[in-house]
């Protein structure tokens, strides 16, 4: 692991664009471990977004500070141009990086499981006793019911150590971080212009029986970039890089390869 800024990644030395893996909510970057089997010689960072994994918790912290600290760590790098994907949570830290960067510094920007969409109220007021709940109680019961709900119920019964292993580590993260992080998830505003405004290939990977992100926002995005990269998942949930890791691995082979047509 290599650190800057209280920041920690992995690098996978290689050639060609990096590519930079954004985890989701109580993962950390080795939630990608296993999938970037399919991508040797390939420049990949794996970031510990702030309070996962063995970055620091950000006191005030919000998804534009989360992208920021990404921006360091390729500054510290050296890294000119990347192809960004961030799952779930991460995905919303890739759009605000995307926000402010993502003109001259993205290559391809992709959303596993995510969606540009500002929370509705109802969902707002949900979090919110998430956190309360959290501040009180820890963090034991939210990441058990959280992981629960990630995968199909048919592959989280035909894969209980996968899904026992992941709710494990889910609980070694601090309450501070896990509850700032859903604050900054909770505050964080809409950014569907950022889709339409970019020029470079924007990738979709939707989970057809995903329980975190609803339907309809997983849909409608999908018409906002000028140049999509669309793919449904049937019978996936909220986890495709672990549920079905070889037809993802060969979706984002492929997007890599779209990206440096554009490049």
């Amino acid at each position: 692991m290599k650190t800057t800024s209280n920041i920690a990644y992995e690098l996978q030395e290689g050639d060609g664009i990096p590519l930079v893996l954004l985890h989701g909510l109580c993962e950390d970057h080795s939630i990608w471990s296993d999938f970037i089997s399919s991508f040797p010689g390939r420049r990949i960072i794996s970031i510990d977004l702030p309070g996962f994994g063995q970055s620091e918790v950000y006191g005030n912290g919000s998804l534009r500070a989360m992208a920021e600290a990404i921006h360091k760590v390729l500054q510290k790098e050296q890294v000119r141009q990347s192809i960004m994907i961030g799952h779930s949570m991460g995905g919303y830290v890739a759009l605000e990086y995307a926000k402010k960067h993502g003109a001259e510094r993205l290559a391809g920007l992709g959303l596993f499981h995510s969606h540009p969409y500002e929370d509705t109220q109802e969902r707002k007021d949900i979090r919110r006793k998430t956190i309360a709940h959290i501040d009180n109680y820890g963090t034991a019961q939210y990441v058990q019911q959280l992981f629960q709900g990630m995968t199909t119920q048919r592959y989280s019964q035909s894969n209980p150590e996968i899904i026992a292993s992941l709710t494990e580590k889910g609980r070694r993260f601090s309450a501070s971080g896990v509850a700032t992080a859903i604050e900054a998830i909770r505050t964080r505003k809409d950014n569907s212009e950022v889709l339409r405004e970019l020029h470079c290939p924007v990738l979709f990977i939707v989970g057809a029986e995903d329980q975190i992100i609803p339907k309809k926002m997983s849909l409608q995005q999908l018409v906002l970039p000028k140049i999509g990269d669309i793919h449904i998942l049937p019978e996936t949930g909220h986890l495709g890089m672990v549920e079905k890791k070889e037809q993802t691995q060969g979706i984002v082979n492929n997007f890599i390869a779209l990206c440096e047509m554009y490049v």
